[in-house]
């Protein structure tokens, strides 16, 4: 992932001059949000207390829960960030589903960033079945308290390229990260996974 196509270009430039072989550049120029709920009527309906990019808080009163997320890739380009913040003695799932139309060609950027208290146990699952005309860029990222776990599970079944980044910062006594990851690749289709 670049800052900007320029930096794409230099980088690809480096490579050939050195003969270090490919390699596949995202620039985050290319890839732009939505624009946010174009329907802000919505948030004032029944229940509805506002939009996942402000306000995920696991506490207490959702323990046990799952939140379920759908990344539909039907725009040209788009990218979005979730932040979780994960109270003490909480045990919380988040399903991340990335899906999209095969008439669609494009690139979908997510980030979603963790952050746990004490004793909490945090299970993210994400489930990638994208068309061959839509490219993942997926970063998330964790910080994990004392006696607090992360688990991710990652099953790639879709066509487009996938370009994956885990990062989680085992900051607390005992903390714990575990990762699970499966993926079944079609033609020549890009899977870069980065784990830190």
């Amino acid at each position: 992932v670049t800052d900007n196509e320029q930096t794409a270009k230099r980088m690809i430039g480096f490579l050939k001059k050195n003969r270090f072989g490919r390699a596949t550049f995202l620039p985050l120029s290319n890839i732009s949000g939505r624009g946010g709920l174009n329907q802000r009527d919505v948030l004032s309906e029944p229940g509805v207390v506002g939009t996942a990019n402000t306000l995920v808080n696991a506490d207490k009163e959702t323990n046990g829960q799952t939140l379920y997320i759908n990344v539909n890739g039907n725009d040209k380009s788009q990218s979005g960030k979730i932040i979780v913040n994960v109270e003490d003695n909480v045990t919380f799932t988040i399903i991340e589903n990335f899906k999209g139309e095969s008439s669609t060609e494009g690139r979908v950027a997510l980030r979603t960033l963790i952050d746990t208290g004490l004793n909490s146990k945090v299970r993210l699952i994400q489930v990638y079945m994208q068309p061959e005309s839509i490219d993942v860029l997926s970063d998330t990222g964790c910080r994990l308290s004392d006696n607090a776990s992360f688990e991710i599970v990652q099953v790639f079944v879709g066509r487009g390229s996938l370009y994956d980044g885990i990062r989680t910062e085992l900051i607390g006594n005992n903390s714990a990260f575990t990762a699970d990851i499966g993926y079944l690749g079609a033609k020549k289709q890009n899977i870069d996974i980065n784990l830190i």
